[in-house]
């Protein structure tokens, strides 16, 4: 086979495993859960939120705001995340990313029945 001959059936391989890499990519999103097999993993993520730490303390009350706060020189900062994730109070989600998936080769699990290489 030419080099011309290899390159041209990489191009073909890489377009159709592209092709098939983004119909998995779809389906795992779909699913909503990674997914596993031997030597290949299919990765979710929900995608990246940002919550309003602030519109869900507006009913604490001030002893408690006056805890999570720093006086730094003429202005005070409430730490309204950490006083929700202390207190547990659910943040609504200000924005929300797409989802992702990401396909990758990982290595095969080693058992009993798989042989060693040797050299």
């Amino acid at each position: 086979m030419t080099l011309v001959d290899k390159m041209n059936t990489w191009r073909a391989l890489r377009e159709q495993t592209d092709v098939i890499e983004k119909e998995i990519a779809e389906e795992v999103k779909a699913l909503g859960k990674t997914q596993k097999i031997d030597g290949v993993t299919c990765s979710y993520s929900k995608g990246r939120q940002t919550y309003d730490y602030k519109a869900a303390c507006k009913d604490v009350n001030q002893e408690t705001l006056d805890a999570y706060t720093k006086v730094i020189p003429e202005q005070r900062k409430v730490d309204y995340a950490k006083l929700c994730k202390e207190n547990e109070i659910e943040a609504p989600v200000l924005s929300q990313a797409e989802p992702t998936a990401k396909l990758k080769i990982t290595a095969p699990k080693i058992t009993t029945a798989t042989p060693f290489p040797q050299g």
